[in-house]
């Protein structure tokens, strides 16, 4: 759906997109690495219990939405330069849902062997990539 949502935002208002867009994957990418990296520290010295579960509720949607933006961005991309939509959103639903389903596995297998450190990366990989949306 992001995508289209894109899509949808550049034919409505296509320099406020421009402006703002970057700024707003900034914020939540930055936002969402640092809790991820600061999380990771306070579970390394927590005793191994019982641990929310992040493929549900309120994590599960605001890991989706930034993990969405470059959809979005595509999305908004395709909508300035007139570009046909349904085809294209179609091939981001299929393909995102593979590369999910592999990397919730692959995560599942590198937690067990790597723990918390896999989830600091994963923060400073986010706050990276929410630097280069501003650069």
């Amino acid at each position: 759906m992001m995508p289209i949502f894109g899509w949808l935002v550049s034919r409505r208002v296509p320099e406020a997109g421009r402006v703002w867009g970057p700024w707003i994957a900034f914020a939540l990418l930055f936002f969402i690495g640092s809790k991820m990296f600061a999380g990771s520290f306070k579970r390394a010295r927590e005793e191994q219990g019982e641990c929310a579960d992040p493929t549900r509720g309120v994590s599960l949607l605001v890991l989706s939405v930034a993990a969405s933006l470059d959809a979005l961005g595509v999305g908004f991309g395709m909508g300035l330069v007139g570009s046909s939509m349904v085809a294209s959103a179609v091939c981001f639903g299929v393909t995102a849902g593979v590369m999910t389903w592999v990397a919730m596995k692959l995560g599942k297998r590198l937690s067990m062997n790597f723990g918390s450190w896999v989830e600091a990366l994963g923060g400073l990989i986010l706050i990276a990539l929410a630097v280069e949306f501003i650069i």
